[in-house]
């Protein structure tokens, strides 16, 4: 229900919703995610980390806990420690296709352009219909071939 909530950003009763299922149970780890998503979607990383990290307690080997945390300390400029949630939730599950991608936003973001590359390919070698690595892929080849082009005189 959160989800359509969040979809339809309805913020305020997707938050509602998963508050009330984490005073029923306050270890549904993906409960705490999802509201973490929604705190991140407001720009609210602050609160979103804490989720993070409350998941993490819950379920330190859970791949998408550290993914998570990753992109919303990449989203605060914590690239270093972005770097190891993120290298930490690939070494969970190596097929986890939304970590490759999310490595690739933390490159692209770096300037390590054909390492962004890399992992956005990876990413959907792993599943084709990540939105936004497909998006960004298509931004970064464009860019290089755009720069290999020397204009003639």
């Amino acid at each position: 229900r959160a989800l359509v909530m969040r979809s339809r950003k309805d913020y305020g009763a997707a938050e509602q919703a998963l508050a009330a299922a984490l005073r029923l149970n306050p270890n549904l780890v993906v409960s705490h995610l999802n509201l973490g998503v929604i705190y991140s979607d407001q720009g609210k990383l602050d609160a979103a980390i804490a989720e993070d990290l409350q998941a993490l307690k819950l379920d330190p080997n859970f791949a998408v806990a550290h993914d998570n945390y990753g992109s919303h300390l990449r989203k605060q400029r914590k690239f270093a420690e972005a770097k190891a949630e993120l290298d930490r939730a690939l070494s969970l599950d190596r097929n986890y296709a939304v970590a490759h991608e999310s490595l690739g936003e933390l490159y692209r973001d770096t300037g390590r352009e054909a390492e962004a590359i890399a992992a956005f390919q990876e990413a959907l070698r792993l599943d084709p219909r990540l939105v936004t690595a497909k998006r960004e892929l298509e931004k970064l080849t464009t860019a290089q071939a755009a720069s290999a082009v020397v204009p003639q005189k």
